[in-house]
Protein backbone atom coordinates (compact mmCIF):
# COMPACT_ATOMS: atom_id res chain seq x y z
CA UNK A 1 0.00 0.00 0.00
CA UNK A 2 1.66 3.08 -0.98
CA UNK A 3 1.98 5.92 1.50
CA UNK A 4 0.42 9.62 0.16
CA UNK A 5 1.69 12.94 2.37
CA UNK A 6 -1.27 15.17 2.25
CA UNK A 7 -1.05 19.04 2.81
CA UNK A 8 -4.11 21.04 3.06
CA UNK A 9 -3.63 24.97 3.10
CA UNK A 10 -6.74 26.97 4.06
CA UNK A 11 -9.83 27.89 6.57
CA UNK A 12 -12.18 25.65 7.98
CA UNK A 13 -15.46 26.98 9.93
CA UNK A 14 -15.87 25.46 12.96
CA UNK A 15 -18.94 24.67 15.27
CA UNK A 16 -18.85 24.02 18.70
CA UNK A 17 -21.01 20.87 19.78
CA UNK A 18 -22.55 20.37 23.41
CA UNK A 19 -20.95 16.30 23.86
CA UNK A 20 -24.27 15.13 25.32
CA UNK A 21 -26.89 16.78 23.33
CA UNK A 22 -25.01 17.25 19.74
CA UNK A 23 -26.46 20.88 19.27
CA UNK A 24 -24.09 23.45 19.21
CA UNK A 25 -22.93 25.94 21.90
CA UNK A 26 -24.20 29.58 22.18
CA UNK A 27 -22.21 32.01 20.83
CA UNK A 28 -20.81 33.12 24.61
CA UNK A 29 -19.71 29.54 24.89
CA UNK A 30 -18.13 29.77 21.39
CA UNK A 31 -16.18 32.94 22.33
CA UNK A 32 -15.20 31.36 25.71
CA UNK A 33 -14.05 28.08 23.72
CA UNK A 34 -11.98 30.52 21.50
CA UNK A 35 -10.44 32.01 23.88
CA UNK A 36 -9.68 28.95 25.81
CA UNK A 37 -7.67 27.17 22.93
CA UNK A 38 -5.80 30.60 21.88
CA UNK A 39 -4.29 31.29 25.45
CA UNK A 40 -3.58 27.43 25.39
CA UNK A 41 -5.96 26.01 28.15
CA UNK A 42 -8.29 23.34 25.93
CA UNK A 43 -6.68 21.01 23.40
CA UNK A 44 -8.52 20.30 20.09
CA UNK A 45 -8.38 16.49 19.22
CA UNK A 46 -8.40 16.60 15.52
CA UNK A 47 -8.75 12.50 15.39
CA UNK A 48 -11.35 12.36 18.17
CA UNK A 49 -13.07 15.45 17.07
CA UNK A 50 -12.93 16.70 21.06
CA UNK A 51 -11.84 18.91 22.97
CA UNK A 52 -10.46 18.64 26.44
CA UNK A 53 -9.29 20.98 29.47
CA UNK A 54 -4.99 20.80 28.80
CA UNK A 55 -5.50 19.67 32.66
CA UNK A 56 -8.02 16.97 32.34
CA UNK A 57 -7.72 15.06 29.11
CA UNK A 58 -9.88 12.09 30.54
CA UNK A 59 -13.07 14.32 29.89
CA UNK A 60 -14.66 15.56 26.55
CA UNK A 61 -15.73 19.08 26.87
CA UNK A 62 -17.01 19.63 23.77
CA UNK A 63 -17.04 18.20 20.26
CA UNK A 64 -16.62 20.12 16.76
CA UNK A 65 -17.15 19.76 13.40
CA UNK A 66 -15.08 20.75 10.88
CA UNK A 67 -16.49 22.22 7.45
CA UNK A 68 -14.18 23.36 4.52
CA UNK A 69 -14.68 26.95 2.86
CA UNK A 70 -14.06 27.57 -0.58
CA UNK A 71 -10.48 28.99 0.47
CA UNK A 72 -8.92 25.44 1.24
CA UNK A 73 -6.65 23.68 -1.23
CA UNK A 74 -4.99 20.31 -1.38
CA UNK A 75 -1.48 18.96 -2.40
CA UNK A 76 -0.94 15.61 -2.51
CA UNK A 77 2.64 13.50 -3.29
CA UNK A 78 3.34 9.98 -3.13
CA UNK A 79 6.08 8.82 -0.41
Amino acid sequence: MAKVELHINGYFEITFLNPVTKQPVDDDYQLGIMDNLQQGEYVLGMDSKTVKDINDLDNVLYTFVLDPTVNVSYEFDEL
